[in-house]
Order: C-alpha cells, then sequence, then structure tokens
C-alpha cells in the first residue's frame, strides 16, 4: 500500500540537477564562487565537478541501499491478499497509511523529546475524538489489560456473553477478564441479554459496563442490546468502556456500520479504547481517551507496566490523527484501507475477467471464471460486515483446490497469495488485491509474465 521511491531521480529529478550544472557553469558564477573559496584556504575549486561528482556518489550509495531494501522485501513474508476478507485470521494487522509510515521512519531516523511527542500525540487525538483527555498505549490487549489492573475499575466489569469473544488478530477478552485482578461477569447468553438480565447485573456505581465492537451479534440486535445496558449503567452512575475494534475516522465507512471513533464519547461511553492497527491505519498501538480522570488512572497503571506508546510508533499514531476534520480546511484524505473499502465494483469486474481469460486453460488450471459474490470482511465476529465483490474460481487441473490454495500461500512458486475454497473451487477475490499485483497472481500461477 505504501510505495517508496527506488530511484534517486524519483526524489531528485535530473532536470532539477541539470539546471544547478548550467548555473554553475556560468562563467561569471565560476570565477565568484571560486574567488570566494579562496579567500577561505580552499583552493583548486571546481563547482562544476564537484557537484557531478557528488550527484554520482549519492546515486551509487542510494541504489545500493535501495537494492539491500528490496532484496530484504522479498525475502520478507509479506502476502497478496485474494480472500475477500480485510481480517482474515493470518493477518496480525492492517497495512499502515503511507503518511504513518513516512512519520514512523522520520522520527526513527532522528532524535525525538518524548515528553514533547506524547504531548503533542495526546493533544491531537484527545482534539480529534473530542474528548477531555486521551493516551496511547502499545496495544488494544494491553489496554484491556491495563482496565483490569486498574483501581479506577477495581468494581468489577459486567460486559454481555456476546461480547467474551475471542478477536482473530486482536484480542481475547476472556482470557484476559480471567487473568485480571477485577472481577467480571458476563450477562445474558450467546444470542444476547435481556433488559431484566442488565438490571440485575448492573448494581452499583463501581462497576463498569464493558462493551466489545463488533461483538457476536448481528449490528441491530447488538445496537438494541447496548442501548439498554448503557441506561442501565446511567441509572446505577456506572462507567462504561467502549473497545472499538472496528473504529474508524473515514466518515466514507460509517454508512456501512463501521462505528465513527470521534462520535463514541457523544453515544454514552465514559471511555473508548481504538486499535490504531486497524481502520486507523497505523502501524501499531491502541488509543485511550475519555473521562479524564479514568485517562489519569489508565496512564498511571500504564506507566508502572511499560506499555506507553513510544518512539516512532507513537510519532506514527499522532499523524492519523493530525488530519483536518473542519468544514473550512482540507477533506480528510482516504486511507489505504478506505479506498480498498470502497474500490469501483465495476473496476473489481473488469480485473476479474481480465484474469479469467489470463488463466483458463493454462498448465496449471482447467477453468477458470470471472464471478460476482458477496464478501464477509472476516471470520465471527467480522460476519457482520460485508461487500461486493468480484472473484475469478479456478480449478487446478491435477490438484485439489484445497493443495492449491496452500502451495499459494507458501510462496514457492511465486508471490504469496491468500485465497479461499468454495465448493471445490479456489477463489481469488480482487477486493483487497492493489491492481498492480494482478500480474504477480498471473505469474505465480501461470509462470508466465502477462
Amino acid at each position: 500500500m505504501v510505495k517508496f521511491p527506488t530511484k534517486l531521480e524519483e526524489l531528485l529529478p535530473p532536470q532539477a540537477v541539470s539546471k544547478v550544472l548550467d548555473l554553475l557553469s556560468q562563467p561569471t558564477l565560476t570565477n565568484a564562487v571560486r574567488e570566494t573559496l579562496q579567500k577561505v584556504g580552499i583552493k583548486d575549486s571546481n563547482p562544476v565537478g564537484q557537484v557531478q561528482d557528488a550527484w554520482r556518489q549519492a546515486r551509487g550509495w542510494f541504489e545500493s541501499v535501495i537494492d539491500r531494501v528490496m532484496e530484504q522485501n522479498q525475502a520478507s513474508p509479506a502476502a497478496i491478499n485474494a480472500t475477500g476478507q480485510l481480517f482474515h485470521p493470518r493477518c496480525t494487522s492492517l497495512p499502515a497509511d503511507s503518511i504513518a509510515v513516512q512519520a514512523l521512519v522520520a522520527s526513527a531516523i532522528s532524535f525525538q523529546d518524548q515528553a514533547q511527542l506524547e504531548q503533542f500525540a495526546t493533544h491531537q487525538a484527545a482534539q480529534t475524538v473530542g474528548a477531555p483527555a486521551a493516551i496511547f498505549v502499545s496495544s488494544a490487549t494491553a489496554a484491556l489489560v491495563l482496565l483490569t489492573r486498574c483501581d479506577a475499575f477495581s468494581g468489577g466489569v459486567v460486559i454481555a456473553r456476546t461480547d467474551v469473544l475471542r478477536i482473530p488478530g486482536s484480542a481475547d477478552i476472556r482470557g484476559i477478564l480471567e487473568a485480571g485482578s477485577h472481577p467480571f461477569v458476563d450477562v445474558g447468553a450467546v444470542n444476547g441479554a435481556t433488559d431484566e438480565e442488565w438490571r440485575q447485573a448492573i448494581s452499583s456505581d463501581r462497576q463498569t459496563l464493558l462493551r466489545i465492537s463488533p461483538n457476536s451479534l448481528e449490528m441491530k440486535e447488538a445496537l438494541s442490546q447496548y442501548t439498554a445496558a448503557l441506561a442501565h449503567a446511567r441509572d446505577r452512575r456506572a462507567a462504561v468502556v467502549d473497545v472499538l475494534f472496528d473504529a474508524t475516522l473515514d466518515e466514507e465507512l460509517s454508512p456501512l456500520g463501521f462505528p465513527m471513533l470521534n462520535r463514541a464519547l457523544a453515544s454514552g461511553a465514559d471511555l473508548v479504547i481504538a486499535p490504531l492497527d486497524g481502520l486507523l491505519g497505523a502501524p501499531s498501538g491502541a488509543l485511550i481517551a475519555g473521562r479524564e480522570d479514568l485517562v489519569r488512572a489508565m496512564h498511571t497503571t500504564a506507566t508502572a507496566n511499560g506499555a506507553l506508546l513510544q518512539g516512532p510508533l507513537l510519532a506514527a499514531a499522532a499523524t492519523i490523527f493530525g488530519r483536518d476534520d473542519r468544514s473550512d480546511g482540507p477533506p480528510r484524505p482516504r486511507s489505504s484501507i478506505t479506498q480498498m473499502v470502497l474500490a469501483n465494483i465495476e473496476n473489481l469486474k473488469d480485473r476479474a475477467r481480465r484474469l479469467a481469460v489470463q488463466l483458463h486453460d493454462t498448465p496449471r488450471i482447467a477453468t477458470a471464471e470471472a464471478i460476482a459474490r458477496q464478501a464477509r470482511l472476516g471470520p465471527s465476529p467480522w460476519h457482520r460486515y460485508s461487500l461486493p465483490s468480484h472473484a475469478v474460481a479456478v480449478t487446478p487441473r491435477d490438484q485439489s483446490a484445497e493443495d492449491l490454495a496452500r502451495d499459494l500461500a507458501s510462496g514457492k512458486t511465486g508471490a504469496a497469495v491468500w485465497v479461499s475454497i468454495e465448493e471445490g473451487r479456489a477463489l481469488i477475490d480482487l477486493r483487497f488485491v492493489e491492481p498492480a499485483d494482478d500480474h504477480k497472481i498471473v505469474e505465480t500461477l501461470t509462470g508466465q509474465r502477462p
């Protein structure tokens, strides 16, 4: 998702260098430079020649660095996600935004004042989310562990049984709560909790209502359950904490049901926790924002447990909350994830047709057919989100679809490609495949460059 320059000319165009050389070649300027340098003890100055030498040295150094980086990239476990699932079980995080990666790199190669960086990042986040206070910790799991250790929540956690689940690649909610220092009560059954069950479970202002999104319910049922729980929490003046694994700051994703992080506190939560390496586009970390006394208590516990996000990762996180959403300012740019989620369906259809033609009746593939499908964004609890998509359904010649899928995922015959299996065929879904990667899929399956 992030494009880095691979040639020095992409950073400094040759035309610019030529203009500098032309300028230095002017006799008047060349003589003036030479005379000035001689006055300070530097003799035999040749400005044009020195610039040319410097350009050649810089170009050679840059290309040697890029070669090493490309070699490392080829050896890395990067893969093409052609499953149609954004939250595939193999993924530990989603691709980061280029702006966050650039901030991470810039911070990593320079000295940073941690206190100033933390102050800047937390201010940016609190302002964006509309919170009195905010902090950053290393992960959503770390944030939940802190909640189970923080004295501010010692009265215990009340949580719906539908929310006590394992979110692949993110967190094991039950495991975290069971290992914590504070008691917890799970309410209702796997299909939801009743109003009476919430009334009985939330009985004290020292308790904390913990809500996880997404949970195992469908979207409408989850909202109904949360509304009932919130009403009883407010009656008892219990704290309310929302953990939003599906939080976004992209308004364009809101119609699909993804909760807007900058509206979470206005919806009734006292504290909101959101992983940054999901839809928000940072490489790592989690945000904790909300009521000042609760954030302060969490900060104390996080400091004692070494859980605060620091250094380059914090610098990257700050950029996610630094985009201007004011009506009189520039619009918030689409994140790379948003661009894939909102990819033009007709473009996906055309790409699938082209791939099917290239793969059909080849030595490894007997048939390849372009199909339309509805793709869920991941296994439970991500099943509530689905998008229309287009895929290529392939039938292998001399092996099963399952064996083909394992071979493709291994990367032994080319780029590592993750696919799904349906009705005995391997599906290559293009929803989360960059167009530039289409040829890699063809090369991997056919051994030929399209």
